[in-house]
């Protein structure tokens, strides 16, 4: 837990467009950003409510999240696999080097990449 900065090394994956489909080697929209992983806070008055299997857990019963650049809200079991609220899917995983992978599920393509955090 804590904060990390992190670099994007590779990415690669599948991307529609005007032009037709692409796959091979991307850059990413950012190469560099910040992750802080701290417990989750549940919102009581959310998790009273009705709701699907995975809203529940994700909003109610996560332990961790992790914050991109004070934006995305991924959430998981263990401060170290998280994942964002469907329906576009976001993954990361960080190991205990530092190295991570992440992958993303959008509209228009879907995408890994890999990388490397360190704790500042």
């Amino acid at each position: 837990m804590g904060k990390y900065f992190c670099y994007v090394s590779h990415m690669a994956g599948i991307q529609a467009n005007n032009e037709g489909i692409k796959s091979g080697s991307f850059k990413p929209d950012k190469e560099q950003f910040f992750i802080n992983i701290h417990p989750s806070w549940q919102p009581a008055n959310m998790c009273n409510q009705p709701s699907s299997e995975f809203s529940n857990w994700f909003l109610c019963q996560a332990k961790y999240e992790m914050q991109i650049d004070n934006a995305d809200r991924l959430r998981g079991d263990i401060p170290s696999q998280f994942i964002s609220p469907l329906p576009l899917v976001k993954t990361f995983i960080l190991s205990e080097d530092g190295s991570f992978i992440s992958s993303q599920i959008m509209f228009l393509g879907n995408y890994v990449s890999d990388g490397k955090c360190t704790k500042i």
